[in-house]
């Protein structure tokens, strides 16, 4: 216990540190478990970051953002969980929510601005990707069941992709490149595999 103090402290230092030289930054670490690893690196200003651990071991979670207004939301119940979020640009916004164990989730997004990324992960040895590399983009992934694989990538600007994953061994892949595109996958069952490209 007193070493997961002593760790969420250092971060709350950091933030106010880096709040005081520019604009207010906001840390919010809170871990309940064993083994936990939390990272958070924010520059430049109003950044905002907050990780939640709790009920599990050995989950880790990193938060990075480079930018202005970027928001980064990160919670894990279960166990050996990874998130990472990377943020670069500004009023870009992401959130990752595990449930369960051996999950694993990724939100890039760099080279633009108001991008919104969103991962719901429920049940065991899921995998989600979602890289944005331009702006005003929006992409949800959602799994419910084990061993899923949806990965989202846009860079165009203005699209819209959702994807929804129930079952087992489910993979689903959206590559889009052009501009306004939409996409919306729906899998229910098991091995189901579909990719979208435009």
């Amino acid at each position: 216990m007193k070493k997961l103090l002593l760790a969420t402290v250092s971060v709350f230092a950091l933030s106010f540190a880096a709040g005081s030289a520019n604009a207010a930054n906001s840390v919010f670490v809170q871990q309940v478990g064993s083994y936990d690893s939390a990272s958070v690196t924010q520059n430049d200003g109003s950044n905002s970051s907050s990780i939640t651990q709790s009920n599990g071991d050995s989950n880790s979670a990193t938060t990075s953002q480079n930018g202005y207004n970027n928001s980064a939301t990160i919670g894990q119940s279960g166990g050996s969980n990874t998130s990472s979020i990377s943020q670069s640009g500004s009023n870009n916004s992401a959130s990752t929510t595990q449930d369960g164990y051996n999950n694993y989730s990724e939100i890039g997004q760099s080279n633009g601005d108001n991008n919104v990324a969103t991962i719901s992960q429920d049940g065991s040895y899921n995998s989600s990707s979602i890289t944005q590399q331009s702006s005003s983009n929006l992409a949800s992934v959602t799994q419910q069941g084990d061993s899923n694989t949806a990965g989202i990538s846009q860079s165009g600007y203005g699209s819209y992709a959702t994807t929804e994953q129930n079952g087992y061994g489910n993979s689903a892949q959206i590559l889009q490149s052009s501009n306004y595109a939409s996409a919306t996958v729906s899998q229910s069952g098991n091995y189901n595999t579909i990719t979208v490209s435009h």
